[in-house]
């Protein structure tokens, strides 16, 4: 890099070269500099790539320099565009099998902002364009393509948000096809070249808007609601809702309504609220046209559509915008200030249904034992629904789960203690019909099974002698009451012989006494829902143990227990005690008996006379 006052003089009215100039600086590059620099007078900073797309900066007062590869071995030979705090740079690449890329680097971090990469080569430097009107200002990133197309890109993000031919390029590969020389801007006005030629265009907001979609299907809150296998007429209405500029003939733009049924697409045909249908676009005839003229006209189209049972769809409309993205069928065709109001989609399905199925249970369980039932719990749709599950045994509560998130299928499932008189078990999912109120069917919300008994009797030869239990006990009692039970242990140890040994003297067998008691009680602090008959239930657990001498002989040892105030509004509940006794000459015995706790009153709603 040279300074002009460093290689140049001025002698007798005329410039010419110093006899000793001197460079001001000098930079090694991995590749040859191919193009002129961009120059940031503010900063003292020039900017410039290689023809391998690294990028550089570098400041000429302090001489600090920085580079950015991460893109090289890319071909380039054209000059980025900077702003205050980004440098656009095209990798211009060869063709579609080495297509060209626009980059954003970060003045301050120099890293890639983001890329962009074409369909062909990045043949012009990009242009920085800041459309002004009265109602703000807007900009832009041009780039020139090698196919004939002009990008208009997002600065910020890098979306490409329109693209058009401008010229046909006869022989794409070749250089120089396409948009092939450079762009230009001024205020409004942006010129570019071609290989046909100079095109200008003279820019000013404009901006399509779909303001709504009605189904015309039944609502229901925020969600539509049709009969599977109706026919319906939906409609949506659209505006011009920006242009700064007069053109009498309408401004044809292309619009198009669909049917989405997974990725499944179809065109619906589109009528003015008369029963006429809108023009056919001549030069894509699989969608419709309208000639919008006064900013702020506002049209509404109507398009029949059949709903489909048990899937996910979708009523779509749409204006100037390519969609989908990935494989359009909708074309945009007008730059806009923004495409984010371009389209609107409604989701219309079948009403939501719950159902519910028994997968496994005990078939039959011994008294006291455990039981278990597992279930499979099913929604209609994929999506998190959240609704209530309720386990009841023989009319009892047994589990409730008020927020039970549900996507698509899930398990759940008990376990219990199996009671004397057998197990009706039930499972039911939105039992207060309400999450959500609109079910297909509540018919199959509920499922049932009922487990067998098994009453076992065990009888040892050692029990009939040496040890016997008996739980005494009695039932019903009122709610909400502590009470008491006793355990009667019988022993009959007879004493061994005598021994002239006074240190070989045997004694009695220790009992070791364990005892349960199982039921299950309201929770008086959450009370009763009289609207849903709701209440808390928990279960509950005492045990307790003795260990004690038998002594020789026949001997009755007596204990007594505590059992907590429990109940259950509206419904009565039975506690099973259990006892087992042993000693430590392995001998055993048990004894189980049943009480039943009345229900408590459930509460009266109270009224209030007004006359």
């Amino acid at each position: 890099m040279y300074k002009l006052d460093d290689i140049l003089e001025e002698k007798d009215g005329v410039v010419v070269s110093k006899v000793n100039s001197k460079q001001h600086f000098k930079m090694d590059l991995p590749s040859g500099l191919v193009a002129s620099f961009s120059v940031d007078p503010d900063t003292n900073e020039i900017f410039f790539g290689d023809c391998q797309s690294r990028v550089y900066g570098y400041n000429y007062i302090d001489g600090t320099g920085w580079m950015n590869d991460q893109f090289k071995g890319i071909f380039s030979n054209r000059s980025p565009a900077i702003t205050k705090n980004t440098v656009y740079f095209p990798a211009v690449g060869t063709g579609p099998s080495n297509p060209g890329k626009l980059i954003a680097i970060s003045r301050h971090t120099h890293q890639a902002n983001w890329s962009n990469t074409f369909a062909h080569k990045a043949q012009t430097a990009p242009l920085v364009w800041i459309v002004n009107s009265a109602r703000g200002s807007g900009a832009a990133i041009l780039e020139g393509v090698g196919n004939g197309w002009l990008a208009l890109i997002d600065p910020s993000t890098g979306v490409k948000f329109n693209a058009f031919p401008i010229a046909t390029a006869k022989n794409p590969d070749a250089y120089g096809s396409g948009v092939s020389g450079e762009l230009s801007a001024s205020d409004n006005w942006v010129v570019a070249t071609s290989e046909e030629g100079v095109k200008a265009w003279y820019a000013q907001p404009m901006d399509f808007e779909v303001v709504s979609i009605d189904p015309g299907c039944p609502k229901d809150g925020e969600k539509y609601i049709p009969e599977p296998g109706k026919t319906y007429t939906a409609s949506a209405v659209i505006r011009l809702k920006q242009k700064d500029f007069t053109y009498p003939y309408g401004i044809a733009a292309p619009l198009a309504a669909f049917n989405e049924i997974g990725n499944v697409l179809s065109f619906a045909k589109l009528k003015y609220t008369d029963g006429t249908e809108l023009e056919t676009d001549p030069e894509y005839p699989q969608y419709q046209i309208h000639g919008f003229v006064d900013e702020g006209e506002q049209i509404t189209v109507n398009w029949e559509w059949t709903a489909e049972a048990g899937v996910e769809q979708y009523l779509t409309c749409g204006i100037n915008i390519d969609y989908p993205t990935n494989n359009p069928m909708l074309k945009g065709v007008f730059p806009e200030v923004t495409f984010e109001n371009n389209i609107k989609k409604v989701k219309v399905g079948t009403p939501d249904n719950l159902w519910v199925e028994i997968l496994d249970y005990s078939k039959e369980v011994q008294v006291g034992g455990s039981a278990f039932v597992k279930a499979r719990i099913h929604h209609n749709k994929g999506e998190l629904l959240t609704t209530r599950l309720v386990w009841k045994v023989n009319g009892v509560i047994m589990k409730d789960v008020d927020n039970y998130d549900l996507i698509g299928t899930l398990d759940d499932g008990i376990t219990f203690t199996m009671p004397k008189d057998g197990a009706i078990v039930t499972v039911e999912v939105n039992p207060d019909r309400d999450r959500p109120s609109n079910e297909l069917s509540y018919d199959d919300n509920k499922d049932t099974c009922t487990i067998k008994p098994i009453i076992v009797t065990i009888t040892d030869p050692r029990e009939a002698n040496k040890l016997k239990v008996n739980i005494v006990a009695q039932s019903p009692i009122a709610p909400f009451k502590t009470w008491q039970y006793k355990v009667i242990v019988n022993t009959n140890y007879p004493p061994p012989p005598p021994t002239l040994n006074p240190d070989k003297e045997s004694t009695p067998p220790w009992i070791t006494l364990n005892v349960n008691a199982s039921g299950q009680t309201a929770d008086i602090n959450v009370g009763y829902n009289l609207e849903t008959g709701y209440q808390k239930i928990d279960n509950v657990k005492v045990t307790d143990k003795k260990v004690f001498s038998a002594g020789w002989g026949k001997n009755e040892h007596v204990y007594y227990f505590d059992y907590p105030a429990t109940g259950l509004w509206g419904k009565p509940v039975n506690v099973i005690i259990n006892a087992t006794a042993s000693s430590d000459e392995d001998d055993h015995a048990r004894a189980s008996k049943t009480v039943t706790i009345n229900p408590w009153p459930i509460p009266r709603k109270e009224l209030q006379l007004t006359r």
